[in-house]
């Protein structure tokens, strides 16, 4: 009798759509030979071909057949290895065991029940050598079958892991060779991330196929979820993602697809808006530096009953939370500030980047010509990357404002914070550079405008108190008074300028 695995045609899924397919169920079950006396290798492997969509079994793959007594007792485990051509596995048999339940990979552990243990998060990582390779898939295809069985009765073997096919365009040429896929979704209660490295990608590629296997019980899209694609080069490194309205979940035995192309550079001032909320609350300004009546003015109940979550030309925006604004500034003022000249590493930041915490550290060198301060921020991440804060006009002045400028630096993996605190730095390379203009745009009570020394932008986060009703909302704030930017916090009721986050589009 031979033992047959089941060719399972992998069906197609946009990862944005909602529908899908099951796979067919296969057409026989075929005969199985049992070689009580084969030998026990160690290793395993199944071929995945994408050309025709289907899954095959190799030379020397390997099963794990775990086995119980008649009354369901675990009674121990035996390896059962292919040879020759055909579906063929030979193995030992379990002492006092009469029925038996099968695993693929064989590396499976168990526990003294003789039941699968969950993977190791590791276990998912895998490297693709080369574009539009499926090689690296077989190690992660997981094929389980747990109706336990005697041995004269042919496995059923089931496809519980599923696999995800990138089709990624249009990839920026300055990304340098490509080392790395990070794709990542947002659940209900976190992110979950897994790791494809990449290997034999010559740099200049702008087209990318990348397969990873994956569990499905562990990964979905909460509804209004973002899905993001990150790609590490050894120059630089870019990010795209998207929010999904009605959310995913993942099955098994599916082959889904997702295309990915429009790039950005991978560092948070890419979600912050070019330009504050208009008066109407129903755009944008027009202009980088708006004063008076040309900027929009809400108190924070307003800012947050309006702007949690708005859509303005067909894009989707939110008013951010402190924690989002301490990605773009840190909440001390001691580490954006134009006067006082300092340097300042190794700091220890938490902020909140498309909704995903981060704990990271920057180095800050401060107080440069009472203009400028720089920094190296999310250092050890692929977001690492160069901050130049920039004061512009006179203190107290009409045109007042600050200019963020930031630039992804990954794999510059020698570059300091002095180098990034000079002008050389910042003329040249200049087209990852992401730029935004922060007015001194002052608060309005009434219909009086004041103060045109500093720019107050509203978080969607409450001051917390002790027991009862917090009256205060935290903002960012641009002082050109007092040269520095940082957190801040005042009463609800005042009235300050909006600026909305990209929620992931």
């Amino acid at each position: 009798m031979k033992l047959k695995l089941f060719i399972f045609v992998l069906l197609s899924l946009l990862v944005a759509s909602c529908t899908s397919e099951d796979l067919p169920e296969p057409a026989e079950k075929g005969e199985e030979i049992v070689t009580i006396s084969a030998t026990i290798p160690t290793e395993t492997r199944v071929a995945y071909d994408d050309t025709d969509l289907s899954l095959s079994w190799e030379e020397n793959d390997q099963l794990m057949l775990v086995g119980f007594d008649d009354n369901d007792v675990y009674k121990g485990k035996s390896i059962f290895t292919k040879s020759g051509t055909g579906n063929t596995f030979s193995g030992l048999t379990v002492a006092d065991a009469t029925k038996y339940k099968a695993y693929y990979p064989a590396t499976v552990t168990l526990d003294g029940n003789g039941n699968v243990q969950p993977f190791d998060a590791d276990f998912w990582e895998q490297e693709q050598y080369g574009n539009n390779n499926t090689a690296h898939l077989r190690d992660k295809l997981l094929l389980f079958d747990e109706t336990a069985n005697a041995l004269n009765v042919a496995f059923d073997l089931i496809l519980k892991s599923s696999i995800i096919k990138f089709a990624l365009s249009d990839i920026p040429t300055d990304i340098g060779a490509i080392t790395k896929l990070v794709w990542t979704v947002q659940h209900a209660t976190g992110w979950a991330p897994v790791v494809l490295d990449v290997t034999n990608v010559t740099s200049g590629t702008t087209d990318l196929t990348a397969y990873l296997a994956f569990d499905p019980s562990t990964i979905s899209i909460a509804a209004d979820g973002v899905v993001k694609v990150t790609l590490c080069g050894e120059d630089l490194s870019y990010v795209w993602s998207k929010t999904v309205t009605d959310g995913m979940d993942y099955e098994a035995g599916k082959r889904y697809t997702g295309a990915a192309s429009g790039w950005n550079p991978n560092t948070p001032l890419i979600y912050v808006t070019e330009y504050n909320v208009n008066p109407a609350g129903d755009g944008f300004v027009t202009t980088l530096t708006p004063k008076g009546d040309d900027n929009g003015f809400f108190s924070f109940n307003d800012a947050v009953a309006n702007f949690s979550d708005i859509t303005i030309g067909n894009k989707r925006y939110h008013l951010p939370s402190e924690a989002e604004w301490r990605s773009i500034v840190s909440h001390s003022s001691t580490y954006v500030h134009f006067a006082n000249q300092g340097t300042h590493n190794n700091i220890e930041e938490s902020v909140s980047v498309l909704g995903q915490d981060v704990v990271y550290n920057s180095d800050y060198i401060t107080g440069v010509d009472n203009t400028f301060a720089y920094a190296l921020r999310y250092k050890g991440s692929d977001m690492v990357s160069a901050w130049r804060y920039e004061r512009v006009g006179a203190q107290g002045g009409t045109n007042a404002h600050m200019i963020v400028t930031s630039r992804n630096v990954y794999g510059q993996t020698a570059i300091t914070v002095e180098d990034i605190a000079t002008a050389d730095f910042w003329s040249s390379n200049t087209g990852n550079d992401v730029v935004r203009y922060f007015p001194a745009s002052g608060v309005k009570v009434g219909n009086n405008y004041y103060s045109e020394s500093y720019g107050l932008f509203w978080s969607s986060t409450e001051v917390p108190v002790g027991e009862g009703e917090s009256i205060e909302g935290y903002f960012m704030r641009f002082d050109s008074g007092n040269y520095n930017a940082n957190r801040g916090s005042d009463e609800k009721t005042d009235l300050y300028s909006v600026r909305l986050f990209v929620s992931g589009n």
